[in-house]
């Protein structure tokens, strides 16, 4: 029997009740006032994958520990979500880590698990005074365009009662940031004094956290809806200038700073499939926008002339987890041919 799994999202579910034991942990763990959450100098973890048990550990500045590179020279930064991140493997088989060995440099992994685009330009900014480096890589996956336009976590996925964040938001053209509503712990105890303020800045709330009550997905049917959620916001104009103004803010930033910037784009085992069955990349016109401003690596565009896809992603679902150290070296290889 194909297991189900139940989004439990009720009219009361618009304000829960949040787990006192599990909000004192990421307060302390994860919390960030202006970020939402960030990893914590250093903090370690244990993730698991088909591979076996992975460990990643945070060093003094906030980055992923680089095993036989921290006393290089650094020259490069990533920035970005947990594929930017290289969840799943070893500290010694991420994308950073592969890229350093090609490089002979040490480079800097500030990805976070979970994170939006708009969280990693904020944390490119905050990091760059003190972590200056000559150019920065804003890694993510093509998700992003669902996760920028979120305010609250929890009204895109469901239960992430502790994910609220900053975003920008379009104002007559332009970006407007709004900053993150829980910019303090205290604030976490007047959750219904702040609903209102937190669903009207919330893309997700009406458009699909209302319309989702009571309803039942198994594992397919619900990456299924994600994927298909992706693919018609690409086609969504404020979504897509939403994301791509976050591109150009980075753009800008690097410019201004005198760094060079690079995106890099990780797809999915998912999106990688799409592909291979419709013969087409549902994210073209943001790609094609993105290298019309700043050097674009879309990963998708080798993965593609694999034949087997599996061995580089750590999970045998369809959505195939994080690239496994296979898929990161893979990765690694791409920016380095793209840089020289």
């Amino acid at each position: 029997m194909t297991k189900k799994f139940q989004t439990n999202i009720t009219e009361k579910d618009e304000l829960p009740e949040l787990d006192k034991f599990g909000l004192e942990k990421f307060l302390l763990d994860g919390y960030d006032p202006e970020l939402g959450w960030v990893r914590k100098p250093f903090t370690s973890g244990f993730e698991q994958g088909k591979y076996g048990t992975t460990m990643f550990r945070i060093n003094e500045k906030g980055a992923r520990f680089n095993l036989d590179y921290e006393r290089l020279p650094i020259k490069i930064s990533i920035y970005g979500d947990s594929f930017a991140m290289s969840r799943q493997v070893n500290d010694n088989e991420t994308i950073a880590h592969y890229l350093s060995r090609l490089t002979n440099s040490n480079v800097l992994n500030f990805g976070v698990g979970n994170y939006s685009i708009d969280q990693a330009f904020l944390r490119l900014k905050r990091e760059s005074q003190k972590n200056k480096t000559e150019i920065n890589i804003l890694a993510f996956v093509p998700e992003q365009i669902l996760r920028v336009m979120s305010y609250w976590k929890h009204y895109l996925e469901y239960g992430n009662h502790f994910g609220f964040k900053p975003r920008y938001k379009l104002d007559n053209g332009n970006l407007t940031l709004i900053p993150n509503i829980m910019d303090s712990k205290e604030k976490f105890n007047h959750l219904g004094e702040l609903l209102p303020l937190i669903q009207e800045n919330d893309y997700w709330y009406l458009k699909k956290f209302k319309k989702d009550f009571e309803v039942i997905y198994t594992f397919d049917q619900l990456m299924e809806s994600n994927l298909n959620w992706r693919i018609n916001s690409y086609q969504d104009k404020e979504c897509f200038e939403t994301l791509l103004g976050v591109v150009n803010l980075f753009k800008e930033y690097s410019k201004n700073n005198h760094s060079n910037s690079m995106i890099l784009v990780l797809p999915y085992k998912n999106d990688i499939l799409f592909y291979k069955s419709n013969n087409k990349k549902y994210y073209s016109n943001f790609i094609n926008a993105c290298k019309e401003i700043l050097p674009t690596v879309d990963s998708m565009d080798d993965f593609i002339n694999l034949d087997k896809i599996d061995d580089y992603f750590s999970d045998d679902s369809q959505y195939g987890g994080h690239y496994s150290k296979k898929g990161n070296e893979f990765i690694a290889e791409q920016i380095y041919h793209k840089l020289i």
